[in-house]
């Protein structure tokens, strides 16, 4: 980390009120940010800006869960059991991020091709 990432990281710690601001402009610092200043508004923009920042909040809200989603379908891999519409929010945003979904639906896959023809060689044999 970087001299004036680290001052950042004190400062979001120090003075949360200022962390909105701060995480909005460097969102890969909200991995830093005390738990206990984390609050929805700052939540939902980490994860606009940046989808993986989702693995670093405990029991996500499904709002904030489609905005990571729809930043970074491969974000995917943070969530224990993904509903189908989850699942096809991520795809539509990557089509690799199927690589992640554990028995995906012929519809999921369809759509994961339709993104990124690619994700082709990352869907089982059992889809043909």
């Amino acid at each position: 980390m970087t001299t004036s990432n680290t001052i950042l990281v004190e400062i979001i710690n120090d003075h949360p009120e200022l962390a909105f601001e701060i995480i909005k402009k460097k969102p890969d610092l909200f991995c830093s940010l005390r738990k206990e200043h984390q609050t929805k508004k700052i939540n939902l923009i980490a994860v606009s800006k940046r989808g993986d920042n989702l693995q670093y909040i405990k029991e996500p809200e499904e709002k904030l869960v489609l905005n990571a989603l729809r930043n970074d379908g491969t974000a995917i891999r943070f969530i224990e059991n993904p509903s189908e519409k989850l699942c096809q929010v991520a795809v539509k945003n990557d089509g690799l991020a199927i690589s992640w979904i554990k028995n995906p639906s012929k519809e999921t896959q369809l759509l994961a091709i339709e993104q990124n023809p690619w994700s082709i060689k990352q869907i089982e044999d059992s889809f043909f």
